[in-house]
C-alpha cells in the first residue's frame, strides 16, 4: 500500500459495517420474497398437474362409454359373426379400462387430498351411473338374440339411452365439482401467500425502520462529537 492509497479512519469503518448490515436485511428480505413466490408458484404447478390427472381420467371414462356405445349399435346391426366378435371384443376392453380409470380417479383423489364432501358424493353417483349402464347394456346383450329389430330399438332408445345420458349428467356434474374445487384451492394458496407475505412486509418494514433510526441515531451522534 503506497502512500497515495486512501486510509478509512475507524469511525468510517464502523460506518461502513453499519451500511453493510443494511443491504444484507434488503438482501434477506428480498430472498424471503423470493422464496415465498417460489413456493406459491410451485404449489400452483402440482395443483394443476393434480385436477389435469383427474380431468384427463374422467374423460377417458367417458370416451370409453362412447365406444361402448357405437360397439352396442354395431353388434345391433351387424349380420357377420367375425364382426360381432370384433365389436364385442372392443366392448370388453372397454369395460376394462372404465373400471381400472373409475378405480384410479378414487385413489387419485385421496392420494393428492382433493376429495371433498361434494365431490366424493358426486363420485359415488359417477360410478352408480356407470355400474347401472353397464348392468343394462349387459342385459340387453344377453337377450338381443331373442329380439325383433323394432323392439331392440325401443330398448336402446327407452332404456339404455336414458341411463347413458344420465351418466353423462353425472360425468358433467363431476367435471364441473372439480374445477369449483380447484378454484377454491387456487384461492386458499393465495390467500396463504398474500397473508405470509404481509406478516414479512410488516416485519420486514418495523425492521428496517428500526435499523434507519439506528443508522441515524450514530450519524447524528458521530456529528456531534465532531461539534
Amino acid at each position: 500500500m503506497n502512500a497515495e492509497t486512501p486510509k478509512f479512519t475507524k469511525k468510517e469503518f464502523k460506518q461502513i459495517k453499519y451500511f453493510v448490515f443494511f443491504a444484507l436485511f434488503i438482501v434477506v428480505f428480498q430472498a424471503f420474497q423470493y422464496v415465498i413466490t417460489k413456493t406459491t408458484t410451485e404449489k400452483y404447478k402440482e395443483l394443476f398437474s393434480k385436477i389435469t390427472e383427474l380431468i384427463i381420467l374422467t374423460n377417458s371414462v367417458s370416451n370409453e362409454n362412447s365406444t361402448i356405445h357405437r360397439s352396442l349399435l354395431n353388434i345391433t346391426f351387424s349380420s357377420d359373426s367375425n364382426d360381432v366378435k370384433i365389436f364385442r371384443e372392443k366392448l370388453r376392453v372397454s369395460q376394462q379400462k372404465i373400471q381400472n380409470e373409475i378405480s384410479l380417479i378414487g385413489e387419485k383423489i385421496n392420494e393428492y387430498e382433493l376429495y371433498s364432501f361434494e365431490k366424493t358424493k358426486l363420485y359415488v353417483h359417477l360410478k352408480l351411473a356407470q355400474h347401472q349402464y353397464k348392468d343394462n347394456y349387459t342385459i340387453y346383450l344377453s337377450q338381443l338374440k331373442s329380439m325383433d329389430p323394432e323392439q331392440a330399438l325401443l330398448v336402446r332408445k327407452n332404456k339404455l339411452r336414458p341411463i347413458l345420458e344420465s351418466f353423462q349428467k353425472q360425468h358433467y356434474l363431476f367435471l364441473i365439482r372439480i374445477f369449483t374445487d380447484q378454484q377454491i384451492l387456487i384461492e386458499e394458496i393465495a390467500d396463504g401467500a398474500e397473508e405470509t407475505s404481509f406478516r414479512l412486509l410488516i416485519i420486514g418494514n418495523f425492521l428496517l425502520v428500526i435499523i434507519i433510526l439506528f443508522l441515524v441515531y450514530i450519524i447524528f451522534t458521530e456529528r456531534t462529537k465532531l461539534v
